[in-house]
């Protein structure tokens, strides 16, 4: 019996990704997840259901009832907007109708439901922002020599810095570890802490590297990217998939409580 796993999927309006693949044309738009998530949730016992973008995000909300955890993945930056701060720079890859999506699923996943919720890089600042928090807009013009960044696309597998855990924290329960080195592929980070949240890590450079709730429920967010290293054997980390292990038995234990109700 394994519990069914949401992941919202994202969305790129680059045509190129057909034409180049030889599975479209031009203009078409293409529902975007890299496989990692997927892959992740199967080989550690759940099954993936990507949560795809929607024109009306209503049509979506009633997918929660039928999900036994949902994760919510990372990509485009959320709109300042929804953390009441204008833009401190020219955006190029928000997409509105991705965060009228993921906004008003994680709002009923969490006020109706006790489902398990997993956010990863942006699915962290999205939890923070719902909660009221706001985001620094733009790392790379600080100085975190900690974090990476490059004009070159670098491998999933790079390690980019460690990051200290709170002992009393759900994520400290899950890897066991106060130290675990991350890999690093954002320029955006939490600025102030949403309410109902905890800060349960942090990287070497003061950056928040994981939040979770702090009511009797699995809600968890990590910074970096656990999906791109749990589910390969020759990377072997498995720090990464204890989240994932510990998530989904999080689900099943959530999907038992539902059938016997």
């Amino acid at each position: 019996m394994r519990p069914l796993i949401g992941i919202t999927a994202k969305i790129s309006f680059d045509d190129n990704i057909g034409i180049i693949t030889n599975q479209g044309c031009k203009n078409q738009s293409w529902a975007l997840l890299a496989d990692d998530y997927v892959k992740s949730v199967e080989q550690l016992g759940g099954t993936p259901i990507v949560i795809p973008i929607v024109g009306n995000y209503k049509v979506s909300l009633g997918i929660i009832e039928k999900l036994d955890g949902i994760i919510f993945s990372g990509g485009n930056d959320v709109n300042p907007k929804y953390y009441n701060e204008e833009a401190e720079f020219e955006y190029k890859n928000l997409v509105d109708s991705l965060d009228e999506l993921e906004i008003n699923l994680y709002k009923k996943a969490l006020s109706e439901t006790s489902i398990p919720i997993l956010g990863i890089c942006r699915g962290l600042q999205l939890i923070n922002t719902v909660h009221g928090g706001t985001l620094f807009q733009e790392m790379r013009t600080g100085e975190y020599p900690k974090h990476t960044y490059s004009k070159e696309p670098l491998s999933k597998d790079v390690i980019a810095h460690d990051v200290s855990i709170e002992e009393d924290s759900l994520l400290f329960k899950i890897i066991g570890k106060k130290n675990i080195p991350t890999n690093s592929f954002h320029h955006q980070s939490i600025k102030e802490l949403g309410k109902g949240l905890k800060i349960n890590a942090m990287s070497e450079d003061e950056i928040v590297e994981g939040i979770e709730g702090i009511e009797d429920r699995f809600l968890l967010g990590v910074q970096w990217h656990p999906e791109m290293l749990a589910p390969d054997d020759s990377i072997n980390d498995e720090y990464s998939r204890s989240i994932f292990k510990y998530f989904i038995k999080e689900s099943l234990a959530f999907k038992k409580s539902k059938e016997t109700k």
